[in-house]
């Protein structure tokens, strides 16, 4: 028998871990992700400052595990019905279980623009991007507007690192941090003292809170809304998720 689970997020691990432990010395177990490490997710936005901080929050697979295979490979596609899953470099795994723990990917519900000249927050090599395009738009122009979109728990710590970024760089001065966020208060999905108390901290740090704000597309400069236009040389887009492309529609 072979099981194979997809993604070695906090759920794919927990799962893979459990699995080691309960299935049959015989059975055989394959742990896919593709990147090959388990990235401590929640912390990424640390890296925007702290650039070395990288490395402490990815942990190779091959360490958190004692007998799953682990195949680093994008899954393209999982067919149920034939108990297969494709991989992007055109191999595919026969499975007799199938545990799928893809996680998401960043929504940018087809906003214009936004795919284009946006930079999500899920990966390290995003958190490096964004911390390089931060300090080339400081060295180069003489003011500089970051502007994240979505103002949840991700949008909020991004904003709060771009903003102690340019207090670290000694460039506060020049550096205006814009949060942008749909619904009328930061963090919505949070109860109200949770929502004060980021509202105020991020005010401490004279982060712009454009709450109630609807972007409605993004360009090379600027981030239209329903309102004004946001000049933009750094764009951190935060602004929700969704199911990976390998679910088809049922994602």
């Amino acid at each position: 028998m072979r099981v194979a689970v997809l993604g070695g997020g906090y759920a794919g691990l927990m799962v893979t871990r459990e699995l080691e432990e309960r299935l049959p010395p015989g059975d055989e177990l394959v742990l896919v992700d593709e990147t090959g490490e388990h990235l401590i997710q929640h912390e990424l936005h640390r890296v925007i400052r702290y650039p070395t901080f990288a490395d402490d929050i990815a942990i190779p697979l091959g360490e958190l595990t004692t007998r799953a295979a682990i195949r680093e490979a994008t899954v393209t596609d999982i067919d149920a019905d034939a108990g297969t899953v494709a991989l992007a470099d055109g191999e595919a795994i026969d499975y007799d279980a199938c545990v799928v723990a893809l996680g998401s990917q960043t929504a940018d519900y087809d906003i214009p623009g936004v795919a284009e000249y946006a930079t999500p927050l899920k990966r390290r090599e995003h958190a490096a991007t964004l911390r390089r395009d931060f300090l080339d738009a400081v060295e180069t122009a003489g003011g500089t507007a970051v502007v994240v979109g979505g103002a949840g728990l991700s949008g909020i710590q991004t904003a709060g690192e771009f903003a102690e970024l340019a207090d670290r760089e000694g460039v506060r001065d020049d550096v205006e941090v814009v949060l942008v966020e749909r619904s009328d208060t930061v963090a919505p999905s949070f109860p109200e003292n949770f929502r004060d108390a980021a509202r105020n901290a991020l005010r401490d740090l004279d982060v712009r809170l454009e709450t109630g704000t609807e972007v409605t597309g993004v360009t090379a400069t600027d981030v239209r809304t329903d309102g004004d236009a946001i000049p933009s040389d750094v764009l951190a887009w935060t602004g929700g998720v969704r199911g990976p492309d390998a679910l088809g529609e049922e994602r």
